[in-house]
């Protein structure tokens, strides 16, 4: 019976390397965003936004972002917090630097 075959490691470190590249994009896009939305609407920066103010047509971002190491959505942080990932426990590297 033949072995499965598994990916060479060179493939799952560059997949790893996009996920978190790619995952801490996201996070300063959304970043980015809450930071005009305090502009754009007179807001303080201890000001939450909540997920429609950010995400949805005619907004700053058109769709929801996850993280693309996982399944979980982000959760929108205050205005003055770095975003995280919500998959920080599993990949340690997806914090923004």
């Amino acid at each position: 019976m033949p072995q499965p075959v598994s990916p060479p490691p060179n493939k799952i470190f560059f997949r790893a390397f996009e996920h978190r590249f790619t995952c801490v994009a996201n996070m300063q896009r959304l970043d980015e965003a809450k930071r005009q939305w305090v502009l754009d609407f007179d807001k303080q920066n201890t000001d939450v936004p909540r997920m429609n103010d950010i995400f949805g047509p005619n907004r700053y971002i058109p769709a929801e972002l996850k993280c693309p190491g996982g399944t979980v959505r982000y959760s929108i942080s205050g205005v003055v917090t770095l975003q995280s990932c919500p998959n920080v426990f599993y990949f340690t590297s997806h914090a923004q630097p």
